[in-house]
């Protein structure tokens, strides 16, 4: 009986011995396994649907030093073979809509399925509400502003000062409200209150030259009667 085994040996040897075929069945192997990555990449493919509310906003993908990159508007299915930089790990995307805040999103690659979504509520801007109630505050200081001149021409001076004051409290940083009450105690004759209301009307408003009159010819006033008080008290 005829033992194949020193034939086979002997085939070994002959394989190892030709580099040329060494170097092909190398070669051989090496195109196989890189067919065989890219089946098993194409066949793994991830994707990933983004949404927004409000829909329709502008999805821009955001990277350091260099321009935004436009990738559309949501809904938006994204491919990993078409934006492989989008599944890298904390990849950051950018939502713009006209009328509401811009938001960031950072996309933790790590934890993406091969079907993901992902969804992002973008704040609406407060522009309207905001000019709204400017308006309404506008509304209350001219009314407030109007009724206590009402009852300064009627000498209810008590009445319209309470008043002033009142939208002070409210409206603390209106120089106009400090000097409408300054000129009630000065009509008054209280020249102390005056005084003291035109002071900060003048901090904050420094650039008004008429408070700044009123302000050194009272002060000149209280320097000049300091010492008849002074007289009267003892």
């Amino acid at each position: 009986m005829m033992s194949i085994t020193p034939k086979i040996n002997r085939e070994k040897k002959s394989l190892a011995k030709t580099p040329q075929r060494t170097s092909a069945l190398r070669e051989s192997g090496w195109v196989w396994i890189a067919g065989m990555t890219l089946m098993v990449s194409a066949c793994s493919t991830s994707q990933v649907r983004f949404d927004s509310d409000p829909v329709a906003a502008e999805m821009s993908l955001i990277r350091p030093g260099e321009s935004p990159i436009s990738l559309g508007k949501t809904p938006l299915n994204i491919k990993s073979a078409e934006h492989p930089e989008v599944f890298m790990n904390n990849a950051q995307i950018e939502f713009t809509k006209d009328g509401y805040t811009p938001e960031l999103l950072i996309i933790p690659s790590n934890n993406l399925g091969p079907n993901s979504k992902l969804s992002i509520h973008l704040k609406e801007l407060k522009i309207a509400q905001t000019c709204q109630l400017q308006d309404n505050q506008l509304n209350d200081i001219a009314q407030g502003v109007a009724e206590s001149q009402k009852l300064l021409m009627k000498k209810e001076y008590t009445e319209g000062q309470n008043l002033l004051k009142t939208l002070i409290t409210r409206f603390t940083g209106i120089p106009t409200l400090y000097i409408l009450l300054a000129n009630t105690y000065y009509l008054q004759k209280d020249y102390k209150q005056a005084l003291d209301y035109y002071k900060k009307a003048q901090f904050i408003q420094p650039e008004n030259r008429i408070v700044s009159r009123m302000v050194e010819k009272l002060s000149d006033f209280d320097t000049a009667t300091r010492p008849e008080r002074a007289k009267g008290a003892n």
